[in-house]
């Protein structure tokens, strides 16, 4: 189903952007991948044992339920994509808040300085 909601079309860019980036480094990719409870990740890549997990965030979600989601699918890393600096900011002190900042498994990246 295309996601064609306000902030669909930026959601689609930046996933298939850090897509992208992992492919390159010869990751396997899947797209929108079901971990179980009728729960999806946007991007999942993997090589060899490593699973990576990787949520676009544009502010319409509930950014705190996807991460908790990825932590209990047990992925190795977690990479929270904030689309600009206010989210990046509103991710960062949701982590702070609920003691994630130190969580090695999770990277907040901030998508306008990987461009």
């Amino acid at each position: 189903s295309q996601d064609i909601r306000e902030g669909g079309i930026t959601h689609e860019f930046w996933k298939n952007k850090y897509a992208q980036i992992l492919k390159n480094e010869g990751f396997d990719i899947t797209f929108e991948k079901s971990i179980g409870d009728g729960k999806h990740v946007d991007v999942v890549a993997s090589k060899n044992d490593i699973r990576i997990a990787i949520e676009v965030e544009t502010g319409r979600s509930d950014i705190l339920t996807n991460i908790k989601k990825c932590l209990e699918a047990n992925f190795d890393r977690i990479i929270v994509v904030a689309v600009n600096e206010k989210i990046e900011s509103k991710v960062k002190s949701l982590l702070e808040s609920n003691d994630l900042h130190q969580n090695p498994k999770i990277i907040l990246s901030c998508a306008r300085r990987t461009i």
